[in-house]
């Protein structure tokens, strides 16, 4: 089984390229260790079609995430002729973690939280998806297990 799982900040600027009849963007995301806690990795995840689509629209950099796909490594030649690879996630599905508020200028998951690349047209275009949730709860970061 190819499975990877991670939560983290999104580290680098959303940016959506054109791959033939479809989009895909790739962005680093910044995972702290569990057991090294002041050390992060910068994890590349890659996401085509709609997750791509719903993660520039949703998010932008310094955004929270949970990112599950597959390990993917790709192969290629740089400019010298040396042979490269390059290990990242192929999401297939995110998870938007900002609390309500964090990140409104730039919306948020109208899902409370959970999003696959099957969401509608009519959620995603909400301008305000909070506005009738009220279920807020006060967690300081050094309660978190992460």
């Amino acid at each position: 089984m190819n499975l990877v799982a991670l939560n983290g900040n999104i580290a680098t600027d959303i940016e959506l390229r054109q791959a033939g009849d479809t989009v895909v963007t790739n962005i680093n995301l910044a995972v702290k260790d569990d057991f090294k806690r002041d050390t992060t990795h910068f994890i590349r995840v890659e996401a085509w079609a709609k997750t791509a689509e719903l993660l520039n629209q949703y998010c932008s950099k310094g955004s929270k995430i949970g990112v599950t796909g597959s390990l993917k490594v790709d192969k290629f030649q740089d400019k010298e002729g040396n042979n490269r690879e390059v290990t990242k996630i192929n999401a297939n599905r995110l998870e938007f973690l900002d609390s309500k508020g964090s990140n409104q200028s730039q919306g948020a998951n109208p899902q409370g939280g959970k999003t696959s690349g099957s969401q509608t047209a009519a959620n995603k275009t909400e301008s305000n998806p909070f506005s009738n949730s009220d279920n807020s709860v006060d967690v300081s970061e050094d309660q978190l297990p992460f």
